[in-house]
């Protein structure tokens, strides 16, 4: 069972909130525009694993808490998943690349 763009973007706010931090916030932490921060929370891009990464580190969590492994504390109400990782299409590539070179 594959981690849909909508359920991975749920688990970021979901972890997100429970460390008190807004979307501004963890954009910064993670070196990321606030914009596209809300992009994947609400599902509405795919993440390439660097961007994946930066926001690992700057919610200090594991991978299996940002898929949703069971035994998360952060994610208790959520289905466990198989932990795959969510597709990274051509036009996420190139949204990602348009969005490093803007910084």
């Amino acid at each position: 069972m594959k981690t849909s763009p909508v359920e991975f973007g749920r688990r970021i706010r979901s972890l997100r909130s429970a460390q008190g931090l807004t979307q501004e916030q963890l954009a910064e932490a993670a070196d990321l525009n606030p914009r596209t921060v809300q992009k994947i929370e609400a599902g509405q891009i795919n993440i390439l694993v660097t961007t994946l990464v930066r926001i690992q580190s700057a919610l200090n969590c594991t991978a299996g808490e940002l898929f949703g492994e069971e035994g998360s504390p952060f994610l208790e109400n959520s289905p466990p998943t198989s932990g795959a990782e969510p597709e990274l299409t051509q036009q996420s590539k190139k949204t990602e690349a348009r969005q490093n070179h803007r910084r």
